[in-house]
């Protein structure tokens, strides 16, 4: 879930950050 918090953070994140987030936690 760390992805999604640092999306979250950033706001903008990468592509393997939402990658990573979409894997980790669907919001």
């Amino acid at each position: 879930n760390w992805g999604g918090r640092n999306k979250l953070i950033f706001g903008k994140g990468t592509h393997l950050q939402v990658k990573l987030s979409k894997c980790a936690i669907p919001w």
